[in-house]
């Protein structure tokens, strides 16, 4: 598959993925080419996602924008829309005459499923989500508890643990759709770092997710992260950008 391709096949998976953690308790609509996602409060999945490559015409794209904003805002949510590095410059315009400012970045990295996914070395498990989320908490912080928690009661998501000397080291999610894998929510405790918990738990859901059918894997990462240069070391390429937009609050 040419990179283009991968690229707007991980665009399609995000809107799906993101779409999961609504389905308890949140709401999702579709605004032209804006899908905008509200996932109770207090939430980060709050937030609207533009698709494609298309220049869109100004007003189309202002229409969009306007409507992602009314369902944010009714919601009690500052406007924020994401959008992939490959968006049509035309777009970007767009955001920038409705006074929308560039306030973060992710790296959107991928790899095939084949025969080099490496074995983990330490154990792996399906986790019951409530220790799942109590390790994730332990290893993000007591700040990431309501994510954490939205993402434990997610539908078709798998919670993973790695083991550590027999205690729970690390936690991360997974979904597999199709042929397509996406693996998030990874962290480790910090008393256990540095302890290759990491590269374990990423090896086993790989694995998991080949096992099911998926041929290719998506991560995001922080620019310059341990988490980063951990996928990297794991087979992983970079793929695209996932840009953050915020409305000025004076617009």
């Amino acid at each position: 598959m040419l990179a283009s391709e991968l690229a707007l096949a991980a665009e399609r998976l995000e809107a799906w993925h993101l779409g999961l953690y609504t389905v308890a308790s949140g709401t999702t609509a579709t605004l032209g080419p804006v899908t905008v996602y509200h996932a109770g409060e207090p939430s980060p999945i709050n937030f609207g996602l533009w698709h494609g490559r298309g220049p869109g015409t100004p007003q189309d794209n202002a229409r969009s924008l306007a409507s992602c904003e009314d369902f944010l805002k009714a919601r009690g949510v500052t406007p924020f829309v994401t959008a992939f590095s490959f968006v049509h410059p035309a777009v970007l315009r767009s955001l920038a005459e409705r006074s929308y400012q560039l306030v973060g970045l992710l790296h959107l990295h991928a790899r095939t499923l084949d025969d080099t996914l490496g074995v983990p070395g330490a154990p792996c498990r399906v986790a019951p989500a409530d220790e799942w989320l109590e390790v994730a908490v332990d290893g993000f912080g007591a700040e990431s508890r309501p994510i954490m928690a939205l993402t434990a009661k997610r539908p078709e998501t798998t919670l993973w643990i790695c083991d550590v000397d027999g205690v729970a080291a690390s936690a991360g999610a997974l979904s597999v759709r199709g042929q397509h894998a996406v693996l998030f929510s990874a962290a480790t405790r910090p008393a256990l770092r540095g302890r290759g918990a990491q590269t374990s738990l990423l090896r086993a859901r790989l694995q998991h997710a080949r096992s099911r059918g998926a041929r290719f894997a998506f991560v995001m990462t922080s620019p310059g992260s341990d988490s980063e240069r951990n996928v990297l070391r794991s087979g992983f390429s970079p793929l695209t950008t996932r840009l953050a937009f915020q409305r000025l609050a004076s617009a």
